[in-house]
Formats: structure tokens, C-alpha cells, sequence
């Protein structure tokens, strides 16, 4: 009898899923049916516990086909997991932090001591108008060069920088002048652009077109700038949308997130919906060392921690797995190779499993196949 009740149900649920799933694929990013296609964790974890109990109850045939759909909301997300990283030396790497500050927010103090404690060189802030400006402003001690422009919307924006700022400019974009920043700088010896963006929520047609403007808009930005450049910001899309797959395509840009995992951002009041669309994006010479999600401000959005290096890098492959737990820090480190073994503690909440391949084992490899291809 329960049985029967629970197919009866899943019969309805599976294909209903299922649905959304065709539905994100097929998009091609045209709104509202690109909507559809940021939920894939979600999707993907529905389909796979449906399939479970289809299996349970001997409905092999309903849970191979949601085995089958799940398999593709995978197929995107896997490989955030699952990309090489080369890691600099720590004495070469700077921290950045994209922050959607939330105008609504008004817990200041806790805004303003996570940006101190984060021990970021450069933070990129969103949603800034007269109040964040004015309760912020304290914060120029540790910040001295910053640029910004307010407004009482949510596209007001600032960087605020510990590193000399040589040139910055805010350009307006599209018809409402939606806000995009871009400075310059120089860290290590080398030169850096930072551009921080924030395009309008696909919440409607027109704003949908005036977001397709916007990343067209940061593409072009992107592609005219020379040596090394970071994007930052709520970008409104999730790395598998097909607008953010364009943006990375247009300007060879990556996304930070591949080996880190999918780290979602938003929205912070409802965890079982939470999808990434806070981004950091860098050029092919800038490695990422990590990337991590931080604990909530107030906002509605969790803020994002980046270490990035210009140089001196070693080369590792890793497989990161964040598992969130409780508040109390814990990583384990389970190396794939027998040359490191150990705990290591940071400030990431959660259980991260990191399996690496030290260079060494590549060299190997790389010497092997060479002495095949002299037979």
C-alpha cells in the first residue's frame, strides 16, 4: 500500500523534474526558460533521492529515468570539482572579496567586521547608497584608495583597496546607467585590472535584455584591457547558465569556482534554493590559490573570499568536496599521492576533501609517454 502511494507521487514528481531539467538544457539563455536552468544542484540531489526510493520499491525502470536526469544536471556540475589549479607560494598571493551588501541591510557592524577580518587586499561592494557609504567610511584606515558610486537602487558600487589605485572609472550602462567599475593597479610588480560588475536580476523581459547588455558590455571591457584582469560581482547568473558560458568564452576569462566546487551565494534567507551568482573570474595567468564562501553579513548574499597569485606557481591537481557542517572549522586534507598527509585547519565551514597530485607524479607521466614516443 505505501508503495503504491509513494509511485503514485513520484510518478508526477520524477517527470516534473525531469521537465526542468529539459527545460535549462534547451534555454539557449532566452528568459524565463533560462530561469529554469540554475537549479541544477537542486534537481540533481531531487532526482537522485527519487531514484533511490524508485529503486527501493522495485520501479526500476521510473528510476533509471531519473537516475538518467540527474546524470545530466551532473554533467555541469562535476566539473567545478574536478579542475587543475596551480598554486603560487603564499608570500605571492592577494586576497580579493565580492560583496553584495543588500541596501535593505542595516547590520553594519558585522559588515564591517567581516571586511576587516577577512584580510582582503581589495573588496568589491554592491547595493552601496548613502547609508552603507556613511557607515562604512570608518573603514579607510585599513582602506585608504577607493572609488564609488552611490545610488539609493541596488547598483550602487565601491572598491575599496589597500594597494595604490593608478587609474579607476565607473561607466553607465544601458538606458537606467547601470553601474560598471574598472581600476587599475599594481600588485607584485605587476600590472592588474580589477573590474567590478553587477548587471540588473533577470526578474522581468527587459531587465533580462538590459543583463544580456550588460555582460556583452563586460565582455568588451574585458576583451579591450592588456595583462592580468579580475572580474568581480554579483553577475545575476550561475556558471552554467549559457550567458555566463559566453562571457567565458568571449574573454577567456575563468571561472574561480572549478576545483573549489559550486559555493553558492544566494539567496541566504531560503538554503534549500541557494544557486551561485556571485562570481570571480580571472585571467589565464592569475592562479587561484582559494576560494572559499564567508559566514553571513545580513545581506542576502554570502560573500565571496578569493586568494589569487600573479606567479611563482607549482602545479597540482585537486578535487575539492565542501561538505557544510556546523560552525566549527574543520578540513580534512587526503592526498592522492603518498609524498603529504596531515590535517590542515582553516576558516572554511565545512569538511574539504582535497585530493592532490604533486607535480612530481606529472614529470613522471610526462617522461613516460616521451620514452614511448622515441620507440
Amino acid at each position: 500500500m505505501i508503495d503504491k502511494l509513494l509511485f503514485r507521487r513520484l510518478r508526477i514528481a520524477v517527470p516534473l523534474i525531469c521537465g526542468f531539467t529539459l527545460v535549462g538544457l534547451i534555454s539557449g539563455g532566452w528568459w524565463p526558460l533560462e530561469l529554469f536552468d540554475h537549479f541544477r544542484v537542486q534537481y540533481c540531489v531531487l532526482l537522485l533521492a527519487m531514484g533511490a526510493v524508485l529503486a527501493v520499491i522495485r520501479r526500476f525502470s521510473w528510476a533509471g529515468v531519473a537516475f538518467l536526469c540527474a546524470s545530466a544536471n551532473l554533467w555541469v556540475i562535476v566539473p567545478l570539482y574536478l579542475a587543475d589549479i596551480s598554486v603560487p607560494v603564499r608570500d605571492k598571493s592577494f586576497r580579493v572579496v565580492s560583496l553584495n551588501l543588500n541596501r535593505e541591510n542595516r547590520e553594519h557592524g558585522r559588515v564591517t567586521r567581516f571586511i576587516r577580518a577577512s584580510g582582503a587586499d581589495m573588496v568589491l561592494l554592491m547595493e552601496l547608497n548613502g547609508f552603507w557609504a556613511n557607515r562604512l567610511a570608518g573603514l579607510s584606515d585599513t582602506y585608504p584608495y577607493s572609488i564609488e558610486r552611490q545610488r539609493q537602487d541596488n547598483f550602487g558600487i565601491a572598491l575599496f583597496s589597500k594597494i595604490p589605485l593608478s587609474h579607476g572609472a565607473i561607466k553607465s550602462v544601458g538606458d537606467l546607467d547601470f553601474p560598471m567599475l574598472a581600476v587599475s593597479s599594481e600588485v607584485q610588480g605587476k600590472p592588474l585590472i580589477v573590474i567590478g560588475a553587477h548587471p540588473p536580476p533577470p526578474v522581468s523581459f527587459e531587465l533580462a535584455k538590459m543583463r544580456e547588455h550588460y555582460l556583452d558590455e563586460l565582455a568588451g571591457c574585458v576583451s579591450r584591457q592588456k595583462g592580468s584582469v579580475v572580474v568581480l560581482g554579483d553577475l545575476n547568473t550561475t556558471s552554467w547558465s549559457p550567458l555566463f558560458e559566453n562571457l567565458t568564452r568571449k574573454t577567456g576569462l575563468r571561472d574561480s569556482r572549478k576545483g573549489f566546487g559550486v559555493q553558492p551565494t544566494w539567496p541566504v534567507w531560503l538554503p534549500p534554493l541557494l544557486i551561485p551568482v556571485d562570481h570571480c573570474l580571472v585571467s589565464r595567468d592569475i592562479s587561484v590559490i582559494s576560494r572559499r564562501v564567508g559566514t553571513s553579513v545580513g545581506s542576502d548574499h554570502y560573500p565571496v573570499i578569493v586568494d589569487l597569485g600573479l606567479g611563482g606557481c607549482r602545479e597540482a591537481s585537486y578535487i575539492h568536496i565542501i561538505v557544510p557542517l556546523s560552525q566549527a572549522p574543520v578540513v580534512w586534507r587526503l592526498p592522492r599521492s603518498l609524498t603529504y598527509l596531515g590535517f590542515h585547519v582553516t576558516d572554511d565551514f565545512g569538511i574539504l576533501l582535497n585530493w592532490q597530485i604533486v607535480s612530481q607524479y606529472r614529470k613522471s607521466i610526462a617522461f613516460r609517454n616521451s620514452l614511448r614516443g622515441n620507440d
